[in-house]
């Protein structure tokens, strides 16, 4: 039986990040931390009752109010966090965590 010869890997050029590419990297904004929003709409919105205590957990609309029982579940204080998504919800006529809406 003849062998089989094994598969050649590609080798990635290593590159080198002088000039002009190393700058436009170092220029690219930094990644935002908890669900894309700024510190200062975090702020925003906490000012305005949006935000449980601390910036926590911001559900400004009803996309905010998905991603938020999304992170549910990474959450610390889980039954705070739950009447907080609850009390938003119904605030936003959506449905609460894990249940139908409630007329």
């Amino acid at each position: 039986m003849a062998e089989v010869p094994a598969k050649k890997r590609k080798r990635r050029r290593s590159v080198d990040l002088d000039g002009a590419a190393a700058r436009k990297r170092l220029d690219r904004p930094a990644k935002r931390s908890g669900g894309g929003i700024s510190e200062a709409a975090r702020k925003r919105a906490e000012h305005e009752g949006d935000t449980m205590p601390g910036g926590r957990f911001p559900i400004r609309n009803a996309h905010d109010l998905e991603n938020a029982k999304h992170d549910y579940g990474r959450a610390n204080d889980k039954p705070a966090v739950k009447r907080w998504i609850d009390k938003r919800a119904h605030e936003l006529g959506e449905p609460p965590l894990g249940g139908k809406k409630k007329d």
